[in-house]
């Protein structure tokens, strides 16, 4: 699941485990059980999980111009919801696209992007 890009916490698991019938003690299961795993619960965390990320980004958009600063978002990778370590972080800010040069500041749009992109 995290080579599609997906995180899912130990609670995500466990309920992934019981909606499809699942045992959680084998780690292996065939390719269409994954697939339609990956299909289903894709589509119904996509939409939640961007409108999650973009409201807890618009708080610290003073200017509501849809940027924020590279210390506001890692406060808010590190402190809210699932958190982030700081290698995570650094990995995603290595994108030269995410961080303006000038300004510093972070479109946070194409950071949903990136942290959401498909599989």
């Amino acid at each position: 699941m995290r080579a599609c890009k997906q995180t899912p916490s130990e609670s995500d698991l466990d309920a992934i485990y019981t909606k499809y019938n699942l045992d959680n003690d084998d780690d292996t299961y065939d390719l269409s059980t994954f697939t339609k795993i990956m299909e289903n619960e894709s589509k119904s965390k996509s939409s939640n999980e961007e409108q999650e990320l973009r409201d807890q980004f618009k708080v610290f958009d003073r200017n509501d111009d849809g940027n924020i600063g590279v210390s506001e978002f890692r406060y808010i990778m590190t402190n809210l919801g699932e958190k982030m370590s700081d290698d995570e972080i650094n990995e995603l800010l290595q994108d030269h696209t995410l961080v303006d040069a000038k300004t510093g500041l972070i479109q946070y749009e194409k950071l949903i992007k990136i942290i959401l992109g498909p599989c």
